[in-house]
């Protein structure tokens, strides 16, 4: 049981201290969380209607074989640099966030991974006269402890809406 507490608490250390990262925009920083194999994916996702014969739900039914953001770490650095250079023209003034990360979960352990599942919202502002957006989704993570202590592996994050209220999206979610 005190093993099942710590590694919780060092699981939901990480997700904070990432989500802290990303609000004060220290990317480089944020990016030395990940693995040197690290992918971060966001499906695109569709509503589908039931049809009728008692079938389970299962979110995997509704989400596309299309992204949002499919990224490997090379992609990664290239949007953290992007963003740390000020001449994205996407991000002039800089958006203003807040990463909200609870209801941290460890679905399992296999060996130096743990897979982890946590609830998302992310609120941002940037410009005076746009209202701010809110982004609410799960985030499937596989966190991997490392010589350097756990880094995240794998994000697979699945938003709740079908349709982004976003003029863009280039803050990590």
């Amino acid at each position: 049981m005190t093993d099942d507490i710590a590694q919780h608490h060092a699981v939901s250390q990480l997700l904070f201290h990432e989500a802290r990262l990303v609000d004060e925009r220290r990317f480089a920083e944020w990016l030395d969380l990940w693995t040197d194999d690290a992918e971060y994916v966001v499906p695109t996702r569709h509503n589908r209607l039931r049809s009728g014969d008692g079938e389970q739900w299962n979110v995997d039914d509704e989400l596309d074989a299309f992204f949002h953001l499919q990224d490997e770490k090379f992609q990664m650095l290239l949007r953290t640099l992007r963003l740390s250079t000020g001449l994205g023209w996407a991000e002039d003034p800089p958006s203003r966030t807040r990463h909200i990360v609870s209801n941290v979960e460890v679905l399992d352990r296999s060996g130096d991974e743990f897979h982890v599942h946590s609830a998302l919202l992310l609120w941002r502002s940037r410009l005076d006269d746009e209202h701010p957006e809110l982004i609410a989704g799960g985030r499937y993570d596989t966190l991997r402890s490392t010589a350097d202590g756990l880094k995240i592996a794998r994000r697979k994050v699945i938003l709740d809406a079908t349709v982004l209220p976003l003029s863009n999206l280039t803050v990590p979610l």
